[in-house]
């Protein structure tokens, strides 16, 4: 089994994806998700940290999400 990591953010839940930006790891309440789509009937979810969401430089659709803010 490999080692558990724990949320960089709230540091209390075991964490469960990582920041497309930085890089760190993520809990479910903390990372804020983005869906996108190509256009071709695929989608997925991209998660970033409560800072790289805002940042026009890692996030090209960057603005508040609602209750992440």
């Amino acid at each position: 089994m490999g080692k558990v990591v724990f949320c960089e953010i709230c540091k209390a839940v075991r964490a469960f994806t990582r920041c497309l930006g930085c890089g760190i790891a993520l809990c479910e309440n903390c990372a804020c998700d983005v869906v996108k789509t190509s256009g071709n009937d695929h989608v997925w979810s991209i998660s970033y940290c409560p800072m790289c969401i805002n940042d026009p430089a890692v996030n090209p659709d960057a603005g508040p999400v609602k209750g992440k803010a």
